[in-house]
C-alpha cells in the first residue's frame, strides 16, 4: 500500500455501521480520528519496510479495490499478526477472500523478515475463520483476549501458517476452495 492509499482503510472503518464493527469486535470508541490516523499511518510507511510497525496489502479484483489485509505486532525474524478486511460485500461468499489472503501472505513472507503469520478473528465471524480454514491455515486454539487497537476483549480464533506451509498453497483467485 503506498501512503497516499491510507485513507483507503480509514474511510472503511469509518464508515462501517455499529453491527459492522459489532461483528468484527471493534470497538468504536476506539477507532481514531480520521485525520490523526492518516497522518500516523503516512508516518510510518516513510520508514523503510524494515522499520514500518505496520504493513498493509491493498486488494484489488478486476481493478477495484476491495478490501486490504494488514500485519502488525512484528517480531522480527520470528511471526507478525494479520487482519483481513474484505470490504465489498457484494465479493463476499465468492472465493476471492482465500485468494486474496493466501497473495497477501505471499507478500509478507517476501518482504518480511519472519516464518510464521497468527490470524485472530472474532470467534463468532464465520467468514475470516472459512477463509483461514481454505487458504491451509492451522487452527490452534479459541481464547479471550483483545487482538487488536482497535477491538474490546472477545473470543478469537487464533491460526497460524508458516512459510512452508504457504509456499505449498497456491492462490486461486475466484475459486472456492
Amino acid at each position: 500500500m503506498r501512503d497516499d492509499e491510507a485513507h483507503l482503510v480509514v474511510d472503511y472503518f469509518h464508515s462501517r455501521s455499529p453491527e459492522d464493527l459489532a461483528t468484527m469486535g471493534v470497538d468504536p470508541v476506539k477507532i481514531p480520528e480520521a485525520a490523526a490516523w492518516n497522518a500516523r499511518l503516512r508516518e510510518d510507511f516513510a520508514q523503510p519496510v524494515g522499520e514500518r510497525r505496520w504493513h498493509f496489502v491493498v486488494w484489488e479484483i478486476d481493478g477495484n479495490t476491495v478490501g486490504h489485509s494488514n500485519i502488525g505486532d512484528l517480531v522480527r525474524g520470528q511471526h507478525g499478526t494479520m487482519h483481513l478486511h474484505l470490504w465489498r460485500t457484494e465479493m463476499r461468499a465468492q472465493g476471492h477472500g482465500t485468494a486474496l489472503v493466501l497473495a497477501s501472505v505471499a507478500r509478507y513472507f517476501e518482504v518480511l523478515d519472519i516464518d510464521r503469520i497468527y490470524c485472530q478473528p472474532n470467534a463468532f465471524n464465520v467468514a475470516p475463520n472459512r477463509v483461514l480454514f481454505r487458504a491451509g491455515f492451522e487452527y490452534l486454539e479459541t481464547v479471550e483476549t483483545v487482538p487488536g487497537f482497535l477491538n474490546y476483549r472477545q473470543p478469537v480464533t487464533r491460526w497460524r501458517v508458516t512459510r512452508g506451509m504457504a509456499e505449498n498453497t497456491p492462490p486461486t483467485l475466484g475459486k472456492k476452495q
